[in-house]
């Protein structure tokens, strides 16, 4: 059933690659552990799940691991309750080591404009502006910005529309100048890009014509903090958690950022309250050591 749960991870959950290669690597170490032990998966009880989970608490892993591990053999045995495979769900009563939250990663703006600035006019230079300015000025996930197409930039009313986890659809405005990037990386460097694409409507291409994928999307990222001489770890996430957090800062409403994250819990949202809280206790440090 691995296969099929994969596949609906896929095509229904319209998960990433990165996303169901980590489901994998889970369910391949819990099918293991099932064949070391002689224990049918049809009839895996929450004793053997907790056996299982034992190992990494005794060896220490980190508590986000095993929130991991988890979270996936909750959401694999519910697939296989809804499919009728099985008919009692061993994960119920499993309980989720407690995290310890830690806040997103964020860059200054003066970071963001030296990412911006050090792009130059080539075709692969204007693609990689257009990129870096998306993903802030949208605070769309990585995932979200390779699948975008053509079709899917209103010009006019300066608006993108984006197909999320879920496959669920929203629309996200972005603002004027990311607009001209875009005008400006159509006419130019896409077209002298692209050459035999599976999907000529696709968005960002690679420099031999093909759909960007996100593992593309975090080396170019890399390559521009390198050009920029930055000494900062850029994520493609991390211009999602500022986005949303600078938005925040200048007294937007928190309900608006959670519909334009597209968050579906404003609890998840509410992370980025507790960054702009943490900078501004570190704002007021440093006044404080400069009377």
């Amino acid at each position: 059933m691995y296969d099929e749960f994969f596949q609906y991870l896929l095509s229904e959950r319209n998960f990433s690659d990165n996303s169901i290669k980590r489901y994998e690597h889970v369910l391949e170490s819990f099918n293991q552990f099932l064949g070391e032990h002689n224990i049918e998966a049809e009839s895996v009880s929450c004793e053997d799940i907790k056996s299982y989970l034992l190992d990494f608490y005794e060896r220490r892993y980190e508590k986000s691991t095993i929130h991991n591990c988890i979270s996936v053999l909750k959401s694999y045995f519910h697939f296989l309750i809804t499919r009728g495979v099985i008919t009692h769900n061993p994960t119920i009563g499993l309980t989720y080591p407690k995290l310890n939250k830690k806040l997103p990663d964020l860059f200054y703006m003066d970071e963001f404009y030296s990412m911006v600035q050090a792009n130059d006019n080539t075709d692969l230079g204007i693609r990689n502006k257009l990129i870096i300015v998306l993903l802030y000025s949208s605070g769309i996930r990585v995932s979200e910005l390779v699948s975008l197409q053509i079709s899917d930039i209103n010009h006019d009313k300066e608006l993108i529309k984006v197909i999320g986890k879920g496959n669920k659809e929203r629309i996200v405005p972005i603002n004027e100048y990311c607009c001209e990037l875009i005008h400006e990386y159509k006419l130019t460097a896409r077209n002298n890009l692209i050459k035999n694409l599976d999907n000529p409507n696709v968005l960002f291409v690679n420099n031999r014509g093909k759909g960007l994928t996100e593992r593309g999307i975090r080396d170019i990222l890399n390559r521009v903090v390198q050009r920029a001489s930055l000494n900062i770890k850029i994520k493609p996430h991390t211009f999602r958690h500022s986005f949303a957090t600078h938005l925040l800062d200048n007294g937007m409403d928190i309900r608006v950022i959670q519909e334009l994250l597209g968050h579906s819990s404003l609890s998840t949202t509410q992370i980025y309250t507790q960054v702009s809280k943490e900078k501004l206790k570190r704002t007021y440090g440093k006044s404080s050591l400069r009377r």
